[in-house]
């Protein structure tokens, strides 16, 4: 058609008749599909219904097609073209009849001129809901793939798209279209030989990332590539799998439940062909990776296998050395070094040191300018966010990565800060003294046993618990005011989704145990009485923190000197000498001396001190298990549906104001001292399938997810459920630890298919000390949409910039805040370390009365003076109380991290006392760097009083996409104008009277 560049038709005329582009210089070589000889000179056929390659057979094996009598017409030839549009930060690619359609991707196919005047097969829609990509993402194209890549899925690109039928939009066929062409390219490896290269499909929730898997695994099938692996993060994902497989017409193609694996000489024969389905769990169990391994490559055929290995869900290999999942994903792709493999996850990467275990993008190795993943890490980590938005559009123009996700128009998101009521204050300045004591005595105790190697061991959990405690504190003190925003919403006619990551089932279970003890002394029952939970009645609910704490007192508060290695009992020569002799005597006197270490009782005082500890523990008043108050104040669990991953839970028993633990449905019936087992009654994942289902069907408004159900399980307005008419509220009120996981369960409630978009709802409280999850999951969030999106901005839709504040300029303003804060402040008055240091001191004090008593000067500035210096002490002392004293390694560091994670065991006041000052050091450093030029590159828009291009230079040229890197020399006005500056003038003069 001339509607085609000239280019693109010498490259398709080229690719059409066989002709193969000039090898390019990074790869080894390529592998091109060129057209096949006639049908009279091939041995093999094509099936004209589903493009499978048969064997001589005179019907297709695979659809039971006839085999056509003449060759069958030239398939069709798609050209994707993703020119986007830019609106508000994002590219939509919408279908040209939805409402909210602006743009669609461009998609012009190419078939035989008979099929177009019919009017037979309309141009599709480029996705069938509203989808986009980063602006950024957006400003570079993927490179052009060949026409030969499409021919096995031709028929199911060119039917008129609809959510049941098998075909792809034009967005899913340029994700495959790129996995398929990402194949073909061969690499050199670090070990000698070669490694097909792979390809990541980085999509997010709704674009169809399963009908694309589907596709990428039937052009394997197509070309005569019998087995194939598929795996994912649950055993019930394994019906979608089926479904998308049939959808893209591979309903001859078995899938294997990698349950089979357990028999597989018998489950699992050398002739049983298909795609093996199997988990991330199974991967790493016993040896099933040799048996997969031998599954896919049998008689040996290991360096030759090019079938497709499929990570889906790949994010749950991301924690290289701390998790045995990424070490057998990398095992396995070494083991098969020709394999296909597709990397498919939204939230795949949130760092980079995450990105290790997709050694199939090529990005390091023999063949590229970093020989090892370390020299990879550390380049990217030189370069900041800004490096990791670079590198996103060097895989895309690269054609290994792509991503596209839903469009965030229409979705809200608000911040919700919620301030502790005057007794939760109470009940936290409490918990902090109980830990401030605790720490005191701790170190007693260590000072008495004497400094050992265990020391820091102690101190890293006694922080650790301190800083679990609060975060969970703060997590409980939401409940109330989550509840009653939950239940307006629910009269206003719309569904709640309440988001945590933690149960608190562990902390529950050691409670429960600890009373079925007491239970057992208080009735005097002997040691073997079978004790059950059912035996226990609370007058309330239980409170898990209570359980944390406890739990850190019992295993690490020293009573006695730890046991240490026993020397083996020395041995002597047949004929000793004296010095023989006395090498013995040391050695045994050595031996003697730990062995009466070892057996030493534990010391009286230390004992009676840990005691102190655990008896003022049972006296603070602490708030309930989160989730079990959820529940409760929401209707109980008929009203509520619970997706986690807890067997059991604290309920209120029916009529009356006592609570019992009681196993959820599914469980055993009875358990004793523990948590059973399931016992293959009811699976959890399916316990949560049937309570998505009540939600969705409207029988229950309000679902309560946990990071157990964060992945698989979908709670959006579907246009198909009866619970369609009500908008969804997402609150969030725990943060979890990791930005993927936040990513996750915000895509419970967007999806494809919804009538109406969410409102997301992140609930914080007024705690300084919670700003630290909140600075962590937000500087997570911006690496994850540089990497996966290719804009910090893009990973959830909302700008997180305001809880970022563990960078660098973080770092210069804590060590500024800690260097104004010297010991000899009374002598020598203090540096202020932000220009509103004395504003902020002054409101303090305000708030703050009683503390100030002592300020004994008349009246006037001397007094405000004093008053500020005694706040200043007052923050010199808490940061002596969380182990941050001047002169300290730890304040050294000024980690900002480390900072927030103790001021959260500092009282109310003066934990937002120290935070607020750094926040406000941290605005003039920040706005400092903005004025000097000096902040953190990242995608800006330019305002300024005129700009104008000054000079362009090409700098470099890449020579397998032909992309040119272009510097670009801007100048920018950014002072005023004489007219600005007279207007300003002449309305300065009219407030003053002034005549002009």
């Amino acid at each position: 058609p001339t509607s085609l560049p000239e280019k693109l038709i010498s490259i398709l005329s080229c690719q059409l008749a066989g002709a193969k582009y000039e090898k390019l210089p990074r790869y080894v070589s390529e592998e091109l599909n060129v057209s096949s000889p006639p049908p009279s000179q091939s041995i093999s056929w094509n099936c004209p219904v589903c493009t499978f390659i048969n064997a001589k057979k005179s019907r297709c094996e695979m659809c039971n097609a006839k085999k056509p009598e003449t060759p069958p017409s030239s398939p069709a030839v798609v050209v994707i073209d993703a020119s986007p549009l830019k609106i508000a930060g994002l590219t939509p690619h919408s279908s040209p009849g939805h409402s909210s359609a602006t743009k669609a991707s461009k998609v012009r196919q190419q078939r035989p001129s008979t099929w177009v005047q019919r009017g037979e097969h309309p141009l599709p829609p480029s996705h069938a809901f509203p989808s986009c990509e980063s602006t950024l993402m957006s400003s570079v194209s993927a490179p052009l793939v060949d026409a030969s890549v499409f021919s096995p899925i031709t028929p199911f690109s060119s039917l008129p798209y609809h959510s049941s039928s098998g075909c792809l939009t034009p967005l899913q066929l340029e994700g495959v279209g790129l996995a398929v062409n990402a194949f073909r390219k061969i690499y050199k490896r670090s070990k000698g030989g070669t490694t097909r290269g792979g390809f990541f499909l980085g999509d997010g929730a709704g674009v169809g990332k399963g009908r694309q898997i589907s596709s990428v695994i039937r052009h394997a099938v197509c070309t005569t590539k019998p087995r194939h692996l598929w795996i994912s993060v649950s055993r019930s994902l394994i019906d979608d799998a089926r479904r998308d497989l049939d959808d893209v017409g591979l309903v001859g193609v078995k899938l294997h439940s990698g349950d089979m694996l357990s028999s597989i000489n018998k489950g699992l024969g050398a002739s049983q062909d298909g795609v093996l389905f199997v988990t991330y769990q199974m991967l790493i169990s016993s040896s099933r990776i040799d048996q997969i391994v031998k599954w896919l490559a049998p008689k040996k055929t290991e360096s030759t296998f090019s079938g497709c290995i499929v990570f889906d869900e790949c994010h749950k290999a991301k924690n290289i050395g701390d998790t045995k999942t990424s070490e057998y994903v990398i095992n396995l792709q070494d083991r098969l070094p020709m394999a296909r493999v597709l990397y498919c996850s939204a939230t795949g990467v949130s760092d980079v040191k995450h990105m290790v275990y997709a050694n199939r993008l090529n990005l390091w190795g023999p063949s590229t300018a970093y020989p090892q993943f370390k020299h990879f890490e550390d380049m990217l980590n030189k370069r900041g966010i800004g490096g990791l938005e670079m590198l996103s559009l060097e895989m895309k123009m690269q054609g290994r990565f792509i991503a596209r996700s839903l469009s965030w128009e229409g979705a809200l998101f608000e911040t919700c800060e919620f301030k502790l009521t005057g007794e939760l204050e109470g009940h936290y300045n409490v918990a902090c003294g109980w830990w401030h004591d605790a720490r005191t005595k701790l170190k007693t105790a260590i000072a008495t046993l004497g400094s050992t190697n265990v020391t820091k061991f102690i101190w890293r959990a006694y922080w650790s618990a301190l800083q679990r405690f609060f975060k969970e504190f703060n997590v409980c003190a939401k409940v109330r005011y989550v509840c009653d925003q939950a239940k307006k919403d629910v009269a206003a006619g719309r569904s709640v989704v309440i988001g945590l990551q933690s149960t608190g089932e562990q902390s529950t279970k050691d409670f429960m145990d600890l009373s079925l003890l007491d239970l057992q002394v208080e009735k005097n029952l002997p040691a073997t009485a079978p004790l059950t939970y059912d035996m226990i009645t609370f007058d309330h609910l239980v409170s898990t923190l209570i359980g944390t704490a406890r739990a850190f007192i019992s295993n690490h508060f020293p009573v006695q000197p730890q046991p240490v290695e026993i020397p083996p009992i020395p041995s002597l020569p047949p004929a000793p000498t004296e010095d023989d002799m006395l090498r013995y005597r040391m050695e045994m006197t050595a031996r003697q001396n730990a062995i009466a270490a070892t057996n030493a009782p534990p010391n009286a005082t230390l004992v009676e001190l840990r005691n102190q500890l655990l008896a003022k523990l049972k006296k603070l008043i602490l708030p309930p298990n989160p989730l079990d108050e959820l529940v409760d104040m929401l209707g109980g669990e008929k009203a509520v549906a619970e997706m986690t991953g807890r067997v059991g839970r604290i309920v209120r028993e029916p009529g009356l104001t006592s609570f019992k633990y009681k196993k959820r449905a599914g469980a055993a019936a009875t358990s004793t001292k523990g948590l059973s087992s399931f016992k293959g009654e009811v699976e959890m994942d399916t316990l949560n399938i049937e309570e998505r289902k009540r939600f969705q069907d409207g029988e229950k408004y309000v679902a309560i997810i946990s990071d157990a159900a964060s992945t698989g399980i979908s709670l959006h307005a579907n246009a198909g459920s009866k619970n369609a008419g009500r908008r969804r509220v997402h609150y969030t009120i725990e943060l979890p630890w990791a930005a993927d996981k936040a990513i996750q369960q915000l895509g419970r409630s967007h999806r494809a298919g919804q009538l109406t978009a969410p409102i997301y709802r992140n609930v914080i409280t007024n705690m300084g000390g919670e700003r630290r999850f909140a600075a962590a999951v937000s500087k997570r969030m911006a690496s994850l949409g540089a990497l996966t999106k290719g804009d910090r901005r893009a990973a959830t839709g909302s700008d997180l910039g305001e809880f970022n504040i563990d960078n660098k300029h973080g770092g210069q303003a804590l060590n500024k805040l800690y260097t104004s804060l010297i010991r000899d402040v009374y002598h020598h008055g203090f540096q202020r370390p932000s220009a509103k240091t004395d504003e902020i001191l002054d409101d303090f004090i305000h708030s703050f009365p009683q503390g100030f008593k002592d300020a004994d000067v008349a009246t006037g500035e001397d007094e405000r003076e004093v008053k500020r210096i005694m706040a200043w002490d007052m923050c010199m002392k808490a940061l002596e109380r969380i182990g941050l004293e001047e002169g300290s390694d730890t304040r050294k560091k000024a980690d900002v991290k480390l900072f927030l994670n103790r001021i959260a065991g500092l009282p109310v006041m003066i934990q937002n006392l120290l935070f607020t000052l750094f926040s406000s050091t941290l605005k003039e450093i920040v706005d400092a760097a903005k004025a000097n030029g000096w902040y953190e590159g990242c995608v800006e828009d330019l305002v300024a009083q005129s700009v104008k291009v000054d000079s362009t230079c090409p700098i470099a040229d890449d020579l397998a996409t032909g992309a040119q890197t272009i510097f670009t020399s801007i100048v920018l006005d950014r002072g005023w104008s004489l007219q600005n500056l007279v207007e300003k003038m002449k309305e300065e003069a009219e407030v003053e009277g002034l005549e002009v």
